[in-house]
């Protein structure tokens, strides 16, 4: 069987800004360990005047449950 992650996984929805109507761009930030621990979202549009970023650590709330590993 695949290992269980501790967590559940880490959202990554789009979102766009409310002031330029553009898609905001996103980047995952990771621990020392390479694990996801939050989504940082930034827009940057010098036609509107638009500097900001903000960070999610928003987790799917779904049931996990062990699969079979592939043959």
């Amino acid at each position: 069987m695949g290992l269980m992650p501790e967590l559940s996984p880490l959202l990554a929805a789009d979102y766009v800004c409310d002031r330029c109507g553009e898609t905001m761009s996103k980047t995952v930030i990771k621990n020392a360990q390479g694990r996801p621990l939050k989504m940082e979202y930034t827009c940057h549009n010098q036609n509107t005047g638009c500097g900001y970023k903000f960070e999610s650590d928003a987790r799917a709330s779904a049931m996990q449950t062990p699969t079979k590993d592939a043959d």
